[in-house]
C-alpha cells in the first residue's frame, strides 16, 4: 500500500533539487520527439469541457459541427476538435487512448470581451504550422514551446499533478509550487503557459502566478486572456488581486471596467473591489462604456461605482439612470442623489419630477429621489404648488406613480399650517400607502417605493409596523373610518394647554411628564430603565409648552425625525398635546440649540418635583401628588423645601429593608447640602 507521505516529501525535495539541478552541466538536447499526454478529444462549444467519447459516425449540425451529449452541461451540444485536430496529432490508426507528439496539456481556448470574441461563444483554435510558429497574441498558447518540455513526466508536471487535489488557491503548498517553478526557467514558463487552460482552481492559480512572476508581455497577455474567460469561482478574487498587482499598465481600470461584464459572477465581484480602490474622477470616463451594457448587472455594478465619485460628471451619470430599466439600478441613483448635497441637485430634481405636463416613471423616480432626500435632510424642497401635479398623479393606473405621488403628498400634508386644506391626507393618501407596502399589486418597481412608502406610512399614522403588509391591512381596515392623520404642525387649541404629555428618553435615564388634563398612559420600560412619572401642575405645564411654542417645536419648521447617529448616547423628547404628537431624536453626534433648550426646560421641571419619588408605599403617586402640591406650588426658600423633602423620604423608607434604602439615602445627601436640614436625630431613623 503507497504511503500517503510519499507524494508530499517528494514534492518537498523537488522543490528543493530543482534549483540546484539548474546549475548542473547542460545535457544535448535529446534527438527523439516528446510526446504529449493529451488523449483524442472534442470540446464543447458551450461550457469548454472536454469529451472523449464523441462517436466518430456523432451526426452533424448546420456549422459542420458533430453534435454530442456534454456531461457538464447535461444535453446535447456542439463540439470542435477531434484526433486529427491541430495540438494534438493523433498517431496515424492509433486508438482514442493514444498520446500525440505536440508534447501540450491544453485544450483549444478562445477570446472574450474586451481581448476578442464573446464569452459564450469560443472561437475555434487556428492552425499551426509547427512547433517554431508564433502563436498570435493575446491568445491562449496552441502549441509546445520550443526545445519540446516533456511535461508528462518532467518536474513541472509533477508539480501540477501534485496541486491536482487542491480545491483552494490559500493553501501553502500553492506558494511552493509558484517559487519552484518559476526557479526552472524558461521550463517552469512553458508548464505554466499549458495550464492556464486547466480547470482546476490551485493549478490555474499557480500557472498565472508563475506567469505574471516571469514579467515577458505576451505572458501577461496570456493570462488576462485567460482571467476574461469563465473561471473557477475561488481562483477569482486571488487572480484579480495577483493581476492588479503585478501589472497595472496591461491590468488596467479600463480592463477591469470591462471585466465587469465577465461571465462568471464571482469575478465580477472581484474585480468591482479592485475599481473600488481606484475611486476618482478618472474613474468615470472608464465606467461610462460599460453603463451602455444591456446587462443589469453590470450597470448594476458600475453604476455603484459613479455613485461613490464626487465629481460633475459622475452626477450626470447618476441623472441619466434615474429611470434605468432595471429597478435595481435605478435604486442606486435614487440613494445617491438623494444623499449628495449641494442645491443644485435640488434643482435638477424638481426640474426632472416637474417639468413635464404628467408624471410618469420617469418624473416619478425624480420624485422618489426628492422624497428620501427630505427624510435624510428633514429640510421640505416641494410644497403645496406642488398638490396639483401631485393629487393628479395619484389618480395614476401606474401603481409606482402613484404610490410616489402618495408618498409625496404625505410629506406635503405632514408639514402643513392648514389642515382643513389637506383633508386628502386622512384617507386618500393612506389609501394608497396601504396598498403599496402590502404588495397586493406587484410591479417592476415595487421594490424602490416599499421602504418610503412604509417611512411615510409611519409618519402621518404612529404607527411603527415597518414592512409588514398584512399587519398594515389590518390596522387600515380598523382605523380607516373616521381616521384623522397626524401632522408637523399640532394647533394647540384654547382648553388644550394643559393636556400636554412629555417623553424623555436618554442612556440611563427615561421620565413621563403629565399635564393636569392629560390622559395619563401606562409608563413604559425603556430597555432596563424604568420610566419615572412626574406629574405636573397647570402653571408648570403651561410653563413647559411657551418654552416649546418658542422653539418652534409644534411648528413645521422643525420636522420630526433623527438627527445625527443613531445609537448610544441618543437622546429622544416626545411631545403631544390633546392626542396630537411629534417626537424629535438626537444623537450624540449632533448639537441643535432648541433641542438643548427644550431639554433644559424639562430636566428643570423634573428637579423641582424630585419629591414625587417617595410617596409612601401605601399611597398612589397621583393621590400623594395631588395632596402635596398645593404646598410646593407655593414660594419656599430652598431651606425649607430641604426640610420638607427629608420628611418625606423618611416617611417613604421608614420599614424598608436596608436593601430597598439606597434611593432615600442619596436623596437625603443632596438635602444635607442645606445646613438647616441636618439634625442629628435623624440617624435614629437608621438603628430601627
Amino acid at each position: 500500500m503507497r504511503s500517503p507521505v510519499r507524494p508530499a516529501f517528494a514534492f518537498l525535495f523537488l522543490c528543493v533539487a530543482v534549483p540546484l539541478a539548474a546549475a548542473q552541466v547542460a545535457l544535448p538536447p535529446s534527438t527523439s520527439k516528446s510526446r504529449g499526454n493529451l488523449a483524442p478529444h472534442h470540446v464543447c462549444s458551450v461550457c469548454g469541457a472536454r469529451n472523449y467519447s464523441v462517436p466518430s459516425n456523432a451526426r452533424v449540425g448546420e456549422d459542420g459541427q458533430p453534435i454530442a451529449y456534454c456531461a457538464t452541461c447535461k444535453k446535447e451540444t456542439a463540439h470542435t476538435g477531434g484526433a486529427s485536430e491541430p495540438g494534438l496529432h493523433a498517431p496515424q490508426g492509433s486508438g482514442s487512448g493514444a498520446t500525440g507528439t505536440g508534447g501540450l496539456r491544453i485544450p483549444p481556448g478562445g477570446e472574450v470581451p474586451g481581448r476578442g470574441a464573446k464569452p459564450d461563444a469560443p472561437s475555434n483554435p487556428a492552425p499551426n504550422s509547427g512547433a517554431n510558429a508564433p502563436a498570435p497574441a493575446p491568445q491562449a498558447p496552441q502549441s509546445a514551446p520550443a526545445g519540446g518540455a516533456k511535461l508528462a513526466d518532467g518536474p513541472a508536471a509533477f508539480v501540477f499533478q501534485e496541486l491536482t487535489r487542491l480545491e483552494t488557491t490559500d493553501d501553502p503548498l500553492v506558494g511552493k509550487a509558484v517559487d519552484t517553478l518559476a526557479s526552472m526557467g524558461e521550463a517552469g514558463l512553458a508548464a505554466a503557459r499549458a495550464e492556464l487552460a486547466s480547470e482546476r482552481p490551485a493549478r490555474l492559480f499557480v500557472a498565472a502566478r508563475v506567469l505574471l512572476a516571469g514579467g515577458a508581455g505576451a505572458d501577461v497577455d496570456l493570462v488576462l486572456v485567460r482571467a476574461s474567460a469563465k473561471l473557477p469561482t475561488v481562483v477569482c478574487t486571488p487572480l484579480a488581486e495577483a493581476l492588479a498587482k503585478a501589472d497595472p499598465v496591461r491590468a488596467s481600470p479600463a480592463w477591469f471596467a470591462e471585466a465587469l461584464a465577465h461571465p462568471t459572477g464571482a469575478m465580477r465581484v472581484a474585480c468591482e473591489r479592485v475599481l473600488r480602490r481606484e475611486l476618482g474622477p478618472a474613474l468615470v470616463p472608464v465606467l461610462v462604456p460599460v453603463l451602455a451594457s444591456k446587462r443589469p448587472e453590470v450597470r448594476h455594478l458600475a453604476l455603484g461605482l459613479l455613485a461613490d465619485v464626487d465629481d460633475p460628471a459622475a452626477v450626470d451619470r447618476l441623472f441619466a439612470h434615474l429611470a434605468d430599466p432595471r429597478a435595481s439600478v435605478a435604486q442606486i441613483a435614487v440613494h445617491a442623489l438623494a444623499s449628495r448635497p449641494g442645491a443644485d441637485i435640488d434643482a435638477r430634481l424638481l426640474s426632472r419630477a416637474f417639468g413635464q405636463r404628467w408624471i410618469l416613471r420617469d418624473e416619478a423616480y425624480a420624485l422618489l429621489a426628492i422624497v428620501e432626500r427630505e427624510e435624510r435632510t428633514l429640510h421640505p424642497l416641494i410644497d403645496e404648488r406642488h398638490v396639483d401635479a401631485l393629487l393628479g398623479g395619484l389618480q395614476a393606473s401606474d401603481r409606482f406613480v402613484s404610490g410616489t405621488c402618495a408618498a409625496a403628498l404625505a410629506g406635503i400634508g405632514f408639514r402643513s399650517a392648514h389642515p382643513r386644506d389637506t383633508a386628502w391626507l386622512d384617507q386618500q393618501v393612506v389609501d394608497s400607502l396601504v396598498v403599496v407596502v402590502s404588495g397586493r399589486v406587484f410591479h417592476d418597481d415595487l421594490s424602490s417605493l416599499t421602504g418610503t412608502a412604509a417611512a411615510r406610512l409611519q409618519l402621518v399614522s404612529g404607527q411603527e409596523l415597518g414592512q409588514d403588509g398584512p399587519k398594515w391591512i389590518e390596522w387600515w381596515l380598523s382605523a380607516r373610518d373616521g381616521h384623522v392623520a397626524r401632522r408637523a404642525w399640532i394647533e394647540v387649541a384654547p382648553g388644550d394647554e394643559d393636556a400636554l404629555l412629555v417623553r424623555w428618553r436618554a442612556d440611563g435615564d427615561a421620565a413621563l411628564l403629565i399635564g393636569p388634563a392629560a390622559k395619563a398612559p401606562v409608563a413604559a420600560s425603556t430597555g432596563r430603565v424604568a420610566e419615572s412619572v412626574v406629574h405636573l401642575t397647570e402653571a408648570e405645564t403651561r410653563g413647559l409648552l411657551a418654552v416649546f411654542q418658542k422653539e418652534g417645536l409644534f411648528g413645521p419648521e422643525k420636522l420630526p425625525g433623527a438627527r445625527g447617529r443613531r445609537g448610544a448616547g441618543e437622546r429622544a423628547l416626545e411631545l403631544t398635546v390633546a392626542g396630537r404628537g411629534k417626537a424629535f431624536q438626537v444623537g450624540e453626534d449632533a448639537r441643535e440649540p432648541w433641542f438643548e433648550r427644550a431639554a433644559a426646560a424639562v430636566s428643570a421641571a423634573r428637579e423641582r418635583n424630585r419629591w414625587q419619588r417617595f410617596a409612601p408605599p401605601d399611597r398612589s403617586q397621583y393621590s400623594f401628588w395631588q395632596e402635596q402640591s398645593p404646598w410646593w406650588s407655593l414660594e419656599h426658600t430652598p431651606a425649607e423645601r430641604a426640610v420638607r423633602s427629608k420628611a418625606l423620604v423618611f416617611a417613604a423608607i421608614t420599614g424598608q429593608r436596608p436593601s430597598e434604602r439606597e434611593a432615600g439615602i442619596q436623596e437625603l445627601v443632596r438635602i444635607y447640602v442645606e445646613p438647616e436640614a441636618r439634625d442629628a436625630s435623624d440617624f435614629d431613623a437608621f438603628l430601627v
